[in-house]
């Protein structure tokens, strides 16, 4: 990475020296897209999804528009996750374990959740975010 980063750094030194010498090409109208603004409502997680998405999409999703879940009205942020292979026969959502982080059932897997906020309220680890808000084992998240 780093090899590429100075190859990178010094094209770039030698095109703004001498920037008539640059080509281009433009680019062409077929195939060209538009993305639409993301929206918050795009970040509520599918509990049906495997583990590896969700978390991907969590990591895309940080820090704007974030990626959140419900526990009954309350919308509940997800900032650091970690997919782990498990074989479960649990609902999507279902709060596995408490122990080592918040352990929920994914459509395949399981996503262990480190640091989680609530609305108006700082980024908390799970300890003490499960002492302001209590989840139990086998609660189902939305």
């Amino acid at each position: 990475m780093s090899r590429l980063a100075k190859l990178g750094a010094d094209l770039l030194v030698t095109a703004l020296q001498t920037p008539d010498s640059l080509t281009y090409e433009e680019q062409k109208e077929e195939g060209v897209t538009y993305a639409e603004k993301m929206s918050k409502a795009e970040g509520h997680i599918r509990w049906a999804d495997s583990a590896e998405q969700i978390e991907r999409r969590i990591r895309a999703f940080t820090p704007f528009p974030g990626s959140f879940t419900m526990k009954d009205d309350i919308a509940i942020k997800l900032w650091k996750t970690q997919a782990i292979a498990l074989d479960h026969r649990a609902e999507p959502g279902t709060v596995l374990s408490t122990e080592k982080g918040l352990l929920i059932a994914c459509g395949q897997g399981a996503l262990l959740v480190s640091s989680l906020q609530r609305p108006g309220k700082p980024k908390m680890d799970v300890v003490p975010f499960l002492q302001s808000l209590p989840i139990e084992l086998d609660e189902v998240l939305k």
